[in-house]
This record gives C-alpha cells, sequence and structure tokens, in this order.
C-alpha cells in the first residue's frame, strides 16, 4: 500500500541522514519528503533494489531541468555494503534517467550529483559509472538587508 511504501522510505531516507550526518535530521527527513511529494512524477522519484524480501539499497533523483537531472542520493544500509547493491541500483537509475522517452525513460541529456568526496566508497561507485569531478560547490548567501533592498 502507499502508507506502507511511505513508511518503508521514511525509514530508508532517515537511515541515509544518518549515515551522511550521524545525528537524526527528522525535521529534514519530513521537508525532504515534503518537497518531493510536490514535484510532478516525472521530476523526482526513487529506485529501490530487494534481495527477496529485505531492501538492499536506494537511488533517488530529482532537480530537474530540460536536459538534466540530479542524482539526490544512493544508499546501503551498513550491514549490504560491499556487494556491489549501490552501484548496481545507482546504474538503473542513470540508465533510466538518459533513456529516451519514446523508449519510456526521462530522455536527459546530463546527469549531475553533489557527493562528499571524503565518503570513498561511494564515489568510486560514481567514477566507475563514468561520472567525473567537475568543480566544487560554494556557498554564496544574501544578506538579508540586501535581499530586502532587492525586494
Amino acid at each position: 500500500s502507499a502508507r506502507a511504501n511511505a513508511g518503508w522510505i521514511r525509514k530508508w531516507v532517515h537511515e541515509f541522514f544518518m549515515d551522511v550526518w550521524g545525528y537524526p535530521q527528522e525535521r529534514m527527513v519530513e521537508s525532504q519528503l515534503s518537497e518531493l511529494s510536490k514535484l510532478p512524477k516525472e521530476a523526482r522519484g526513487m529506485f529501490l533494489l530487494f534481495k527477496g524480501e529485505d531492501f538492499v539499497s536506494y537511488a533517488g533523483y530529482g532537480g530537474a531541468t530540460a536536459n538534466t537531472m540530479r542524482i539526490t542520493g544512493v544508499f546501503t544500509p551498513a550491514d549490504c555494503r560491499g556487494r556491489g547493491y549501490g552501484q548496481l541500483i545507482c546504474w538503473y537509475a542513470c540508465r533510466y534517467l538518459l533513456t529516451p522517452v519514446e523508449k519510456k525513460g526521462l530522455g536527459r541529456s546530463q546527469l549531475v550529483i553533489a557527493a562528499d568526496q571524503s565518503k570513498t566508497s561511494v564515489m568510486g561507485i560514481y567514477q566507475r559509472l563514468g561520472f567525473r569531478d567537475l568543480t566544487e560547490v560554494r556557498a554564496y548567501v544574501v544578506d538579508d538587508a540586501a535581499g530586502d533592498a532587492a525586494g
């Protein structure tokens, strides 16, 4: 059921945030799931990998533009790591996103990721799938006073 699936997805996203930051991010989990649910289905999604009845990995996508889609996260629980599940699910997500619409894909010409370069296991997955390091992200903050003056 949709309610059961939402519970599983919430659990997996929570585990992903625990793995990334090391502490609960409940408000962020709820915020992300809420924002994702507002997007059209072709602009967001998640691939789930099971071995039998057991969840072993997921890859999410979202942040669509006309030609680009972002891989929003790849996660494999600690007890399932080292078996290729993360790479497999990420490969499926990339294949779907790059497959032309007329062949039942999303027809994007480019995929992007934002990843912690210190996490060598996930960086290895992305590199084996053909991603390459393009740039470092820089944050720009708008001063509230400057924002008020512009508005």
